[in-house]
């Protein structure tokens, strides 16, 4: 890349970086191979939904 254009790459991707940096919130991570964060069953809550694990 030229050098004007990884200056513009960065006006893009560095207030992205800055946002994150501001976050209160943050993405759940969880290990590789398991079903996921234990938080996630929260978007199963209403009594009619239901996880699938038939692996």
């Amino acid at each position: 890349m030229r050098f004007d254009e990884v200056e513009w790459a960065w006006r893009v991707v560095d207030p992205i970086i800055k946002s994150w940096g501001r976050e209160t919130d943050y993405i759940l991570t969880y290990p590789a191979g398991s079903w996921g964060p234990d938080e996630a069953t929260r978007i199963m809550d209403k009594e009619d939904h239901y996880w699938r694990n038939q692996i």
